[in-house]
Formats: C-alpha cells, structure tokens, sequence
C-alpha cells in the first residue's frame, strides 16, 4: 500500500509580508519574525509549501484554516533547504528527510518525512515534497519533467 504523498511549489516574492499573520500559527508567525527580514519571505514560503503539500497528502485543500497549530514545524529550518543551481528535465534530485509531526483528522502525533528544495530563478521558488512515513532514514527523490512529458502518462 502507498504512504500519503503531497507536493506543493511556491514562488518566494519579497513584498509579501501581509499574509503571513492569515497563514501562519503565533508560533510560526514568530518563528518568521525572529529571521532577518530578507529571510522572512523564504520562511513563509516553505512553511506555506509544508502546510499546503501536507493538506494535498491528506485530501483536505484549502478547506483547512492554515493558522492551525496541528502540523508541527519545529524542526523546519532555511538551512534544511536543498539547493539546486540549475534543473535540467528528466533528472532526479534528492534531498534528505526531516521530521514534520501531525495532529490532524484525529491522529496523535503521526510522523510524517519532508524535504524542500530551492529552485532558481526569478522570483526562486521552494518546492516541498510530504510522506506519510515513521522511518526517517534515506532520502526523498524527485524528479523534473515537462508539463508535455507530465501531461502524456
């Protein structure tokens, strides 16, 4: 059987601070506040795919109020981004799994694994890849490919 999966990508625009307060639980919203400001918008971007990958891997959407307090992003930090300077199509990237903790749909606590990814461009954009898994070991792979490749299987 097939763990849960979601993904979700975000463009990280550097006006964009007036949202956050809409999106974002007290503590995330101080989590976003605690970092230089240049930061803020990259935080809020991956915090905004985590929540978002995580609802998709659920069926929720956007039915869900994403100021809950039910996903914990504690161990979720800038630096646990992977980096990829240039994306060709048909390449798998990986990165390695984080812990991302989950009190939703009457669940305690499930474990969940996430990896993000920076990708460049103009505005850069974080992608962030959620699975329904207890073991934390490995890595998470993906793989690029065109809207035409995507759109023919």
């Amino acid at each position: 059987m097939a763990a849960p999966l979601g993904v979700d990508v975000a463009a990280v625009h550097p006006q964009d601070s007036a949202p956050f307060s809409l999106c974002l639980s007290k503590q995330e919203l101080a989590r976003v506040e605690a970092v230089q400001r240049k930061q803020r918008p990259s935080l809020f971007a991956l915090f905004w795919t985590l929540k978002e990958a995580l609802l998709k891997a659920l069926g929720l959407g956007l039915s869900t109020r994403l100021q809950m307090c039910d996903i914990c992003l504690d161990s979720v930090k800038l630096e646990n981004l992977s980096l990829l300077p240039n994306v060709e199509p048909a390449s798998v990237y990986t990165a390695p799994k984080y812990r991302l903790m989950v009190s939703l749909q009457g669940n305690t606590k499930q474990a969940w694994a996430c990896s993000c990814f920076m990708l460049p461009g103009d505005p850069p954009h974080i992608l962030s890849v959620v699975l329904r898994e207890e073991v934390m070991d490995g890595v998470i792979e993906v793989m690029f490919v065109s809207p035409q490749t995507a759109l023919r299987k």
